[in-house]
């Protein structure tokens, strides 16, 4: 009687393999990549709002008088250097521990504008925004709060 011995591999296992690996290898590589992704803009936008919360505390701390936004300015100039002043409006670039860039516009108005009997410069809104590039693509990042 003659037996035939199985031994090594045969086409079919061969190519079983190979389409298990080019469904399996793809699938795992678009999988890290949008988990890389989803990543790299919670750190950005984390990184943003605690740009932005540093701004608010500053406002937060800066004395209410006749000059606030001038004063909130020069603030801002010495912790993040080149600032504009526009009307009511501060612009300026903002980095964090990473390098990534930041533009922050911090706008502030007299929480009495508009409203009756309420006494002006006493109160204000102060409005931070903040806009950065993930993925070419603009994000934009708005918190706010009243300063007395």
């Amino acid at each position: 009687m003659f037996f035939k011995k199985n031994e090594g591999y045969v086409g079919v296992d061969a190519s079983l393999a190979i389409i298990i690996l080019l469904i399996f290898i793809p699938t795992m590589a678009s999988l890290i990549y949008g988990i890389n992704i989803s990543t790299k803009a919670s750190e950005r936008k984390a990184s943003g709002l605690n740009i932005m919360i540093n701004v608010l505390e500053t406002a937060k701390l800066t004395e209410m008088n006749d000059t606030y936004l001038e004063t909130l300015q020069g603030s801002f100039e010495s912790i993040y250097g080149g600032t504009n002043l526009a009307e009511n409006t501060i612009t300026f670039s903002a980095e964090d521990n990473e390098q990534n860039r930041y533009s922050i516009t911090v706008e502030v108005t007299d929480y009495a504008d508009g409203k009756e009997n309420v006494q002006e410069n006493v109160v204000k809104t102060v409005k931070v925004t903040a806009k950065y590039k993930l993925n070419n693509q603009e994000k934009e990042l708005d918190i706010s709060t009243v300063v007395t």
